[in-house]
C-alpha cells in the first residue's frame, strides 16, 4: 500500500477526532455539565498515588529508565481515566436530562416518567402522541409536557 495514502488517512483520522472533540465540548457547554467536587478529589488522590509510586520506584524499574515527559504522562493517565469513567458512565447524560428533561406522571400506571423534548420543540408545544410511551406500562402518554395547571415540570 502506498505510504501517501496511509498518511492521508492518518490526517483524516486526526481531523475527524478534532471535530468529534469540538462537538463534545459544544454539547458539554450547552448542557452546562460540571464535575462534582468529589471527582476532583478522586483524581487528585490518584495523581498523588501515581506520583508517589513513580518517585519510590527502584532504579532498575522500567519506568525509571524513561524520561521526565513519559513519567508525567503516566502520572496523568490515572486521573484522566477517572474523569473519563465518570463522564462515560452517566455524568453527562444526567446533566442533559436535568437541563432538557421534564418529569411527568403516567396516567395509566401512576409512575414518574422523564421526558426529553425532541430537538427544535418549545416547552409550550405539545408532543405528538405517537412519540411518547411510558417505559413501565408501554401505554401512550397523551400531551405529556403540560401538567394540570398548564406548566411544564422541570426534572
Amino acid at each position: 500500500m502506498n505510504w501517501g495514502i496511509l498518511k492521508g488517512l492518518t490526517v483524516l483520522h486526526g481531523i475527524i477526532l478534532l471535530l468529534g472533540a469540538w462537538g463534545g465540548f459544544v454539547l458539554w457547554r450547552r448542557t452546562r455539565f460540571w464535575l462534582p467536587r468529589y471527582v476532583h478529589f478522586l483524581a487528585l488522590f490518584s495523581f498523588l498515588i501515581m506520583l508517589w509510586g513513580f518517585d519510590s520506584a527502584s532504579v532498575d524499574a522500567p519506568i525509571s529508565k524513561e524520561g521526565p515527559v513519559q513519567k508525567v504522562l503516566w502520572t496523568l493517565s490515572l486521573p484522566a481515566f477517572i474523569y473519563a469513567l465518570f463522564i462515560m458512565f452517566g455524568g453527562h447524560r444526567a446533566a442533559f436530562e436535568r437541563r432538557f428533561g421534564h418529569k411527568i406522571t403516567c396516567p395509566h400506571c401512576s409512575k414518574s416518567v422523564k421526558v426529553i423534548l425532541p430537538v427544535g420543540r418549545q416547552k409550550n408545544e405539545s408532543v405528538p402522541i405517537s412519540d411518547l410511551r411510558c417505559p413501565y406500562c408501554l401505554e401512550l402518554i397523551p400531551n405529556p409536557i403540560h401538567s394540570a395547571d398548564g406548566q411544564a415540570q422541570k426534572v
